[in-house]
């Protein structure tokens, strides 16, 4: 671990993923940093009107979604062609956010 902060524009975060006990932050230009902070933390602090918590490990930026593949709660494709699980419980919601209803 560097002893460093970095400061990555939100524009360019595509997502990020709470995995053993860290944040892991996926970067536009392919880059993946790691915090202590958890999930909930950057849920608090991060814009509603460009992230969105998908499922307990996920919260994604709404302007990089590539697609969105219909199922229970379906699956979200991002621009960085990783596929995040939507929980059924967030996929109304989620729609929602595009207008769309299903």
């Amino acid at each position: 671990w560097k002893d460093e902060i970095v400061f990555v524009p939100l524009q360019d975060v595509l997502r990020l993923e709470a995995k053993s006990g860290y944040t892991h932050i996926y970067a536009k230009d392919g880059r993946k940093y790691i915090s202590a902070k958890g999930l909930t933390e950057y849920e608090d602090l991060l814009p509603s009107s460009l992230f969105f918590r998908v499922h307990h490990s996920h919260i994604i930026n709404l302007n990089h979604v590539k697609k969105y593949h219909k199922g229970r709660g379906g699956m979200i494709e991002m621009c960085d062609n990783a596929m995040i699980e939507v929980a059924s419980r967030r996929k109304d919601e989620f729609l929602g956010m595009y207008g769309l209803k299903f």
